[in-house]
Formats: C-alpha cells, sequence, structure tokens
C-alpha cells in the first residue's frame, strides 16, 4: 500500500490587506450543519476555524465575527474567508479501476486512443495517463467546498449510512485540547502510560523505521496498547524532548470506521475519555476532513449553491487540521495552523503535489453605520 504523508504548516501573522469583494457563500442552517463555531481568542488574535477547508467565518456564520480580528476584542477583522487548495498529478482509471495508458504519446487530437493495463496490443513502456486535479476549500468566484468532513450533509443520499449519520453528525466537528489541563510526555491520569489517550481517536504509530530509534519499539501499535515498561523509554529527559506522538501517528490507518475522529472516544478502555493527550499549545483545535467519500457514497461530492456548475474529481486525501495558539507575550500575535495530508489510495501515488491558500482579506470594523459614544478627556 503506497501511501504519501505531506504535512504542510501555515503561520497566520498580521498582514496589510485592502478590500476585496467575494462571492456570498450560503449560511448553515439546521442541526446537520458543517462546524464553524471554534475561533482562536487566547491570543491577540481572534482566528475562527473550520472543519470543511477553511478558516475566517465567511458568510456561513451569524455573526460574521471574529474573523481575524486584531488586536483581539478591537473589532477589527482582516479577513473574510480563507482556504486550504491541494493539487496534484493522479493515475486516470476506468469504471473497472484498470489503469489506462496512452497508446501513442504524447497523444495528439488525431490520435488519443486509451488502454487499459493488459489489453491486447498494451506493452509496459506506454505512458500512464496523468490528470492533474486541485481540490478547494473554498472557491472564491463560486459558493463552492469541496473538503468536507466525513459525516456532511451529502450523506444522507447514502441509505447505508443514514444511521451513523444520525449517530455522527453532530460529533463529527473540531476536537479541542489545552496544555493547561494536559502536558505532552507526562502521565496525566496516573495509569502508568503516557499520552495514550488523546482528544478524539488516537491513530497507532507508523511503522517502526518510520520513527526516531527510541521508539520503534511503538511502530504500527496503539499507544494504549504497550506495556507499562515501554514507557521507561520518556525517563530520559532526552528522549522525552524529542517525544511528539501527534507527529508519530499513522493517519492512513483504516482500522477505524466509524471516522468520527474528533468524538470523544475512551482509547485505553478505563472508562474515561480524552483524560490523557499531548496538546501542543494552550488552545488546540483539530479537524478531520477529506475531498472523497470515505464511505464510498457515490455522487459529485461538492457542497454549496455552485455545486450544479461543477464537476469534481476527488484526489482521496484525507486532512487533519491543527491549529495551535498561545497567550504568552512573545507568540500572541500568531496563529500557527499545520495541515496533515494523506493520501488514501491504496494503489496509486499522488505526484507533483502542490499545496497553497486562497485568502480573500477583507478589512474592516464588524458593524458599520453604529456611531459609538465619544470619550472625553479633562486637559491637564
Amino acid at each position: 500500500m503506497k501511501m504519501n504523508k505531506i504535512v504542510f504548516c501555515l503561520l497566520l501573522l498580521l498582514l496589510t490587506a485592502s478590500f476585496v469583494h467575494a462571492a456570498m457563500a450560503d449560511p448553515s442552517t439546521g442541526t446537520k450543519k458543517l462546524d464553524l463555531t471554534r475561533y482562536h481568542n487566547v491570543g491577540n488574535i481572534w482566528l475562527r476555524v473550520s472543519n470543511y477547508g477553511f478558516f475566517g467565518s465567511g458568510d456561513d456564520i451569524v455573526p460574521q465575527y471574529p474573523s481575524l480580528e486584531y488586536p483581539g476584542g478591537s473589532g477589527i477583522d482582516y479577513l473574510y474567508q480563507g482556504a486550504l487548495w491541494f493539487g496534484a498529478k493522479k493515475t486516470r482509471r476506468d469504471g473497472l479501476n484498470r489503469k489506462l495508458y496512452w497508446k501513442t504519446y504524447p497523444p495528439t487530437a488525431a490520435n488519443d486512443t486509451l488502454m487499459f493495463e493488459g489489453q491486447e496490443g498494451w506493452t509496459p513502456d506506454m505512458k500512464p495517463v496523468l490528470d492533474t486535479l486541485v481540490t478547494v476549500g473554498f472557491d472564491g468566484d463560486a459558493d463552492l467546498y469541496e473538503f468536507l468532513p466525513a459525516y456532511n450533509p451529502l450523506l444522507v443520499s447514502n441509505p447505508a449510512q443514514a444511521e451513523n449519520y444520525a449517530l455522527y453528525n453532530a460529533l463529527d466537528g473540531i476536537a479541542t485540547a489545552s496544555t493547561r489541563t494536559q502536558k505532552r510526555g507526562v502521565d496525566d491520569d496516573g495509569d502508568g502510560r503516557i499520552d495514550e489517550d488523546f482528544v478524539g481517536y488516537t491513530f497507532p504509530f507508523r511503522e517502526a523505521d518510520e520513527l526516531p530509534t527510541q521508539f520503534r519499539a511503538f511502530g504500527g501499535r496503539h499507544i494504549a496498547d504497550m506495556p507499562l515498561s515501554a514507557f521507561s523509554v520518556l525517563d530520559d529527559p532526552a528522549t522525552a524532548e524529542i517525544w511528539f506522538p501527534l507527529g508519530f501517528m499513522d493517519l492512513s490507518d483504516r482500522s477505524f470506521t466509524s471516522y468520527a475522529f474528533a468524538a470523544r472516544y475512551d482509547d485505553d478502555h478505563d472508562g474515561r475519555f480524552d483524560e490523557d493527550g499531548a496538546p501542543v499549545s494552550e488552545q488546540d483545535f483539530i479537524a478531520y476532513y477529506y475531498d472523497y467519500c470515505p464511505f464510498g457514497t457515490e455522487g459529485d461530492r461538492d457542497h454549496g449553491s455552485a455545486r450544479g456548475r461543477n464537476r469534481h474529481y476527488p484526489l482521496n486525501v484525507r486532512v487533519r487540521q491543527m491549529s495551535y495558539q498561545w497567550s504568552y507575550d512573545y507568540i500572541k500575535n500568531l496563529v500557527y495552523v499545520e495541515f496533515n495530508i494523506t493520501n488514501m489510495n491504496t494503489e496509486d501515488d499522488l505526484i507533483d503535489c502542490a499545496m497553497g491558500i486562497y485568502m480573500d482579506a477583507d478589512v474592516g470594523p464588524q458593524t458599520w453605520g453604529v456611531e459609538k459614544p465619544r470619550t472625553t478627556y479633562p486637559v491637564m
């Protein structure tokens, strides 16, 4: 199984920006909404994040603030909407999942015949057909979303998932954690294990040869299943310094079939939920979303009022979005956003991957036309 794991990080700093007009998005309504309720506010930048590929408020929530409000509490926003865009080249396959090749390369308008592997006349030296595809968190020229959580409104068209949809939709949102309540590399719950019960579902570790030498005993296993003796490796301060279980996880794991990764989960089966994790900052927000349907729902998987004018060809990637903020003076003017992008294709690599951030940086007060009372001070 070929799994390409790509990690991108974004630092959102205060930038000079001008007024920009963007397409108006449809507000999320009802109980089956996508999650846009969380925003960072422990530092000096107040930024809203989502679990469907964008940050900032857009028009998807009322009130539309804070949306990169700076300084926090000032009522001045610097962002309408930002979004993850991800593109790559992907092998084209036919309806029977057969890999397609060009009979003649380079193809021409007069000779663009395709052949599948093993077809009469096919040879191993033929060039595979590679499609250049891009998935967008939000399209600024249309109301269009192509990164969605597992339990999104489109899943209602899959009868086999009706029961799970009713059960998990409200839980498939943004998970939260904080160093104010838990510490990395510390046995928070006093059970002898360390960091074994993260917020939400705790993925297994990557294979041993992908881990630092000190932690190879954890390779391919869930932290909660490790014997107590395995955690003695963290008694060495030098080893504890590089212990970063969030970065060691195998995000291509398919064993947790409910796909409700953000929901509270008792990884160590002790009757408590998410009580011993390894948060990074004072305010961690973690979300999971996809550019394909992990349940195999048929049909075009995009959302928004412009979806009827769009055909989305997925890359089959899963994104874990993690955003962090601190209140300390030296770092309070920053929000750190990390995208862990995993190729979930079981047969094909993604080639020439590229990631970008779409930014529509509307700048101005959160409300217009409201005159605030003036404050006067005595002349000294």
